[in-house]
């Protein structure tokens, strides 16, 4: 009888676990984690994943999270980790846009008319509204009847 070695990874993140667990997310962190394991298993391996209170001395945890801390602050360690899930990547670029489109309508001088309506950029994009050309038209419109109305007077 062949005995396979054990290799035991103890955690306080019970995100991570949970992450593991769950075949649904996807992360680059977990599945660099994931195909690790796979590699120990193919090698005869049985790996397990435990969880532990954090901050309550466990030994050995406690030099893991000072060693983890002492990593993040040397900024000679070479970035290991460097990619960043599609959602995070999206969710940064659609802010720097509103941001950016917000401020090219403070600036902008025309379409005050549809500035009252809709002040600022992200005011507008939560009101869920398509744009159409009909929406356009009556913007205009309105608009143009206004500048007549103003001149007429």
């Amino acid at each position: 009888m062949v005995l396979s070695s054990c290799y035991t990874l103890y955690t306080d993140s019970l995100k991570t676990l949970d992450s593991i667990k769950n075949t649904r997310i996807y992360t680059s962190l977990i599945d660099k984690i994931e195909l690790q394991t796979w590699n120990l298993e193919q090698a005869d391996w049985n790996v397990r994943f435990c969880w532990v209170k954090a901050h309550v001395g466990t030994q050995g945890k406690e030099l893991a999270d000072r060693l983890a801390k002492e990593a993040a602050k040397n900024a000679d360690i070479a970035i290991c980790y460097n990619k960043i899930p599609k959602s995070v990547a999206q969710r940064e670029l659609e802010i720097t846009s509103v941001e950016k489109w917000q401020s090219l309508w403070k600036c902008i001088t025309k379409g005050n008319t549809t500035k009252e309506y809709f002040p600022t950029v992200a005011e507008r994009l939560n009101m869920k509204i398509s744009t159409n050309q009909h929406l356009t038209t009556v913007l205009t419109v309105t608009a143009t009847l206004n500048r007549t109305y103003i001149a007429l007077k």
